[in-house]
């Protein structure tokens, strides 16, 4: 039933959706006299971060420093109860203690929604591809997740191990949840309903620094959002600091950037958005993970006698730059016949998913390429 307490006057001419039709009900009014307008009606959209802030210097630090503070005092409280979960994957009755655990029902969200969907794929071979990436993913876990040290990611003493921190999260990153006024000062944020606990290396910047998509900024847009990234991680650092204790977690002494900017020179931090993303799983496994762990093209011998074994890794390199552009050879090679086989023999087996996730990180049931 429509509310009694705001009328609605129906415009001219036919809708696709009746008002009349659509129960609702104000929670609160967040007019535009007191608390401005949403984010993408008030900051121009022609320009990356870095270009507000070298044009705008003062109202893109207003905007960063607030939503860093958002970021913060959502962040400092520890999360120790999962969320509801995904039906059929996740039981209402389950608490995450680990990353790993955390991870492989992520994982398992991806397969089962690929199993129920009628229109999961285009074909035989674009599910033998979906398959292939979501076995790849489970294959390279060991590179991410289980092990000890600071940070996380591929490396010596670089993945995080169990026991971090859960955190809560702004999930849904739509610029236009926000309200700011006309300094570019946050005034409000709606649409709540999303938010979540995840571990801390999950925590990152809003996609939206660059206005490009999440497939876009894993490839051609990489360099510019990582300089987009720079910019807001130094003022995210800035409150840090003017927060004090604040600035971490009530049970760890990590600090909130310095986890965050060791996920995302890791390559972990995409791991985390790949498992997390609605659609955008095989494009950030192509562009981030698959020049990462199986290059399409190997140098020989005598062009990589002369290169460093002692190259560090730059946090704003992208490693898909080295790679072709050929798309239509992608389900062709050798890695995606090996993994989807490899596939299909996990799935007719009788192991349990936590069982397969655990031997697959471990090197047990890896593909080989």
């Amino acid at each position: 039933m429509p509310s009694n307490y705001l009328p609605v006057t129906l415009p001219p001419g036919p809708i696709l959706q009746p008002l009349e039709d659509t129960g609702y009900m104000i929670l609160e009014n967040l007019s535009e006299a007191r608390f401005g307008k949403q984010l993408p009606y008030v900051v121009p959209r022609d320009r990356p971060l870095q270009g507000l802030f070298a044009d705008e210097p003062v109202k893109t630090r207003n905007l960063c420093r607030d939503l860093s503070r958002l970021m913060l005092s959502l962040a400092r409280v520890p999360q120790h109860a999962s969320t509801k979960g995904a039906a059929r994957t996740v039981g209402l009755d389950t608490t995450y203690t680990s990353a790993d655990c955390y991870l492989a029902d992520l994982a398992r969200f991806h397969e089962s929604g690929f199993r129920i969907k009628p229109n999961a794929a285009l074909g035989e071979s674009d599910a033998d591809y979906q398959m292939g990436i979501m076995v790849a993913l489970r294959a390279r876990a060991h590179h991410f997740v289980g092990g000890s040290g600071p940070g996380a990611g591929p490396g010596e003493n670089a993945r995080r191990g169990d026991g971090q921190p859960f955190l809560l999260h702004l999930s849904d990153s739509n610029p236009g949840n926000l309200l700011v006024d006309d300094d570019w000062h946050i005034t409000a944020i709606f649409d709540l309903e999303w938010l979540f606990a995840a571990p801390i290396d999950q925590l990152q910047p809003p996609s939206w620094l660059t206005w490009e998509s999440i497939d876009f900024v894993a490839g051609e847009g990489y360099d510019s959002y990582c300089a987009a990234r720079k910019v807001y991680m130094d003022i995210f650092r800035e409150e840090e600091e003017e927060m004090g204790m604040a600035g971490r977690s009530a049970d760890s002494k990590i600090r909130f950037s310095d986890a965050m900017d060791a996920s995302w020179t890791s390559e972990l931090a995409w791991f985390y958005l790949a498992l997390t993303s609605v659609d955008g799983m095989t494009q950030i496994y192509e562009r981030r993970f698959r020049p990462l762990f199986w290059p399409r093209t190997r140098k020989s011998k005598d062009e990589s006698k002369g290169e460093s074994k002692d190259e560090s890794k730059d946090e704003c390199k992208d490693h898909s730059k080295d790679e072709p552009k050929d798309e239509n050879t992608q389900t062709e090679t050798t890695e995606f016949n090996t993994l989807s086989q490899f596939w299909q023999l996990r799935r007719s087996s009788h192991h349990s998913p936590e069982g397969d996730w655990q031997r697959t990180a471990q090197g047990g049931h890896r593909a080989t390429v």
